[in-house]
């Protein structure tokens, strides 16, 4: 026989604790490669420093292996309930060839063996085809302080695998795939979310590959959608984002809301980057920050401050209550519910207006137009 390699795979109990029989699984390889057929082990049990047999020599013949991969049962005869830590010593042979020692003594903890621990708390050598988890169809689940804290479920024949970490009450619709829930949840919350495990407050996935990171009460609805954190967020479109904040809704394909509170990015490819309440409803338009803004013209933009109304395609409202008017079909959310329609498609398209705070709607009459109001005079 050529000289071969071999690693020990797992040891598991079998029997009972006096002369306890264990079943060595393992891996042989045979010139490099898989061993195939029937091969003869010689197994002593060495001490820890391998300088000393601690039991004569053992003999298994022709156990089968097939694609590198074998199990025997193994008896020492002697009682192993109070043995120290010692080493295996593995030979083989084949076809009458003289024994070959396979590899380096391993590790051999007898009082592991007996205690039913099939793999070392401190690491592991895993032979080809080894894994953790389940062959059927059952969710993966890992506990800590006795609490689901992990759950993986999924994969082939079903697809890429859905993995639900934190709290036993975040969920992800088992029939989809590729879904993420990173952590998060708090039942504690009784004002906000309900006091047990079932309410609201549970971070949630219902579409194919969506995610959601952590926080609490955050919901990824969409395809691909994402919620990184906060609290009671909501990705509920194909390739929305909401990183942060609280209350806040990415509800249109690749709409995006940064931070911030009761903002909501309700057109394609728009974007609300924080604030509170603003509503980017017109497609590629974007919100800054500040409070009750709203675009709802084409690419249109508020950079911030207070209850601005870019109503025009391409336009741009700043400061207080600046007004652009709409379209024919005119929003009636938020800050341009109010604003009237410019009786055009686009409405007053590529306005600019900024207002002051001396109070009342500061409102454009036309298109491509340059509008400030300041009670203060223009410098």
């Amino acid at each position: 026989m050529k000289r071969t390699s071999l690693f020990i795979a797992l040891i598991t109990v079998t029997g009972i604790i006096s002369a306890a029989p264990w079943t060595y699984r393992g891996t042989l390889n045979d010139a490099g490669k898989p061993a195939n057929g029937s091969y003869d082990l010689r197994l002593t049990l060495v001490n820890e420093a391998g300088t000393q047999s601690v039991t004569q020599p053992i003999t298994l013949a022709n156990v089968m292996v097939k694609d590198g991969n074998f199990a025997a049962e193994v008896d020492f005869g002697v009682d192993l309930s109070n043995a120290p830590a010692m080493e295996l010593k593995t030979e083989g042979q084949q076809n009458g060839s003289v024994f070959a020692s396979l590899g380096e003594p391993s590790a051999f903890d007898a009082k592991a063996a007996l205690a039913g621990i099939c793999r070392d708390t401190t690491g592991n050598v895993v032979a080809v085809g080894e894994f953790l988890g389940s062959t059927n169809n059952v969710p993966l689940v890992l506990k800590a302080s006795n609490a689901e804290v992990l759950r993986i479920a999924g994969g082939l024949p079903n697809g890429t695998a859905n993995i639900v970490a934190g709290s036993l009450a975040n969920t992800a619709v088992e029939a989809l795939v590729g879904q993420t829930i990173a952590g998060g949840e708090n039942s504690t919350l009784a004002s906000n979310c309900g006091p047990n495990p079932t309410s609201v407050c549970k971070n949630a996935t219902s579409a194919n590959y969506a995610t959601v990171s952590g926080g609490f009460a955050n919901n990824a609805s969409g395809f691909s959608s994402t919620v990184i954190g906060g609290n009671r967020n909501e990705a509920s479109a194909f390739q929305s984002t909401v990183s942060g904040g609280s209350l806040n809704k990415a509800s249109e394909q690749n709409s995006t809301v940064s931070d911030g509170q009761r903002n909501t990015a309700a057109g394609g490819d728009s974007t609300v980057s924080g604030g509170i309440a603003n509503v980017a409803d017109g497609q590629r338009s974007a919100i800054s920050g500040g409070d009750s803004n709203e675009t709802s013209g084409y690419a249109s933009v508020v950079s911030g401050g207070e209850s601005n109304c870019a109503g025009g395609k391409t336009s741009w409202a700043g400061g207080t209550a600046a007004r652009i008017r709409q379209g024919q079909f005119p929003s009636v959310l938020a800050a341009c519910s109010n604003t009237p329609s410019s009786g055009l498609s686009d409405g007053d398209h590529g306005a600019f207006v900024w207002a002051d705070r001396q109070g009342g709607a500061f409102t454009s009459t036309g298109p491509s137009q340059f509008a400030i109001r300041a009670s203060g005079g223009l410098r």
